[in-house]
């Protein structure tokens, strides 16, 4: 009779650890990185140090949060010392991912890994991911690009199709046009991948808790 009533026990324990269940389902966020490009795009110059920012948002895709993936960017580096390559990592650039202060640029959320150098081909630069770092659901973030100005020129082109996605920008040469929250007509080529925690449905639960009852009923009764 023991041995029945831990078993029984169990199977109940199991039943409901299975309700927080949850299956890892691939999302892109935003992708407007094969569109055609318009108007040329942002240039951070060379010897001036400046930024752009790119909104997106996380939508209902990511109703139970999202672990954030790679992000590209459709850039050019612009080879001026014609040695086969954009800028190298070291210090000359970055990408980050900031919270959205009412439209404005916030809090920073994370640092991407840049790869070792921008291609001087218009071509989807890839900027990775340096861990678990988790996107609230329904929530707007800013990606944004900065240049110290001390490598080469690095262009981030614009997408053809117009778009609600915002972006701002401080090149270095027009001070005066820093944080005023200029927008665009259309978004930047950029493209937000993430992976989504969602939840089994209730009916694929209960059908398992069922299966696993009655495979722990047989057991009790043929042991």
């Amino acid at each position: 009779m023991k041995k029945r009533i831990k078993q029984i026990c169990s199977t109940f324990v199991l039943a409901l650890g299975m309700s927080g269940v949850q299956a890892s389902v691939d999302v892109t966020l935003i992708d407007t990185i094969d569109q055609v490009q318009n108007n040329g795009g942002i240039t951070l110059p060379l010897g001036f140090p400046g930024w752009a920012a790119a909104g997106f948002s996380t939508g209902s895709q990511c109703a139970n949060g999202c672990t954030l993936g790679d992000v590209s960017l459709f850039l050019l580096g612009f080879d001026d010392n014609l040695i086969g390559h954009g800028p190298a990592t070291a210090g000359n650039y970055k990408l980050e991912i900031l919270e959205n202060d009412s439209g404005a640029l916030g809090s920073l959320v994370a640092e991407m890994i840049a790869p070792q150098f921008l291609s001087n081909i218009s071509t989807a630069n890839v900027f990775s991911s340096p861990g678990n770092v988790t996107l609230a659901a329904n929530t707007d973030y800013w990606l944004k690009l900065t240049s110290t100005g001390n490598g080469e020129d690095v262009l981030w082109y614009r997408a053809g199709t117009a778009g609600d996605s915002p972006w701002i920008f401080d090149s270095g040469l027009f001070p005066p046009t820093s944080g005023t929250g200029l927008s665009g007509l259309t978004p930047l080529q950029m493209k937000v991948e993430a992976v989504s925690n969602v939840p089994l449905p209730p009916a694929f639960l209960l059908m398992g808790s069922a299966l696993l009852g009655l495979f722990m009923r047989r057991k009790i009764t043929t042991g």
